[in-house]
């Protein structure tokens, strides 16, 4: 299944910020994203992969205030763990 910023973000309850028709395939770890992947950033430990990610899409709390890639569209939302949850309830 292919899901846009824009469709994710309505099923989260999340603001896009970036590009709303990007669109993503799979679920990564962002440490393993593909640019065909949407990810979640909540724990200050993993930093360090925000600038080289590849993901497309990044699910972020609406404090997230780092460096990303241009490329890198996010989804601002109030719980990224409980978003990821929801998401993956849908996605399966």
């Amino acid at each position: 299944m292919v899901f846009s910023a824009k469709d994710i973000a309505g099923l989260i309850g999340g603001k896009v910020d970036g590009d709303s028709e990007r669109s993503v395939s799979t679920f990564s770890k962002i440490e393993e994203a593909t640019e065909d992947s949407i990810c979640f950033f909540a724990n200050e430990k993993y930093a360090s992969y925000l600038s080289k990610t590849k993901a497309s899409i990044l699910l972020v709390s609406n404090e997230f205030n780092h460096e990303i890639p241009k490329k890198t569209t996010l989804i601002r939302c109030a719980n990224p763990y409980e978003a990821t949850a929801k998401l993956l309830a849908y996605y399966e």
